[in-house]
């Protein structure tokens, strides 16, 4: 329990710096966190993670015509309905709670 519990913590504190530098990943999910030899969490796989300032773009979070970027299981429901108007961390912190 405490191995899971230090993971969980290391998953968070990952979140947390980046929210710091404006990131968001937006696809926190189990197979986006390894674990490295020492048996530490990492968070991985940043392919459609965006800076704040980037999504202040008009159509900024559009893939193949679509707003909805990230694993549907995990997805905050803001973006399932498409209103990506007022993104936020919060996405990533909703994303980590469905995967806890």
């Amino acid at each position: 329990m405490s191995t899971a519990i230090a993971w969980c913590s290391q998953v968070a504190c990952g979140l947390d710096f980046l929210h710091s530098k404006g990131m968001i990943h937006f696809d926190i999910k189990p197979a986006n966190v390894l674990l490295d030899m020492a048996g530490n969490a990492k968070i991985c796989d940043l392919g459609i993670a965006r800076t704040t300032e980037y999504l202040d773009r008009p159509g900024s979070l559009t893939f193949s015509n679509t707003k909805r970027i990230g694993t549907p299981s995990f997805m905050a429901p803001e973006l399932l309905r498409g209103d990506t108007d007022r993104i936020t961390g919060d996405i990533d912190i909703y994303s980590f709670g469905i995967m806890l």
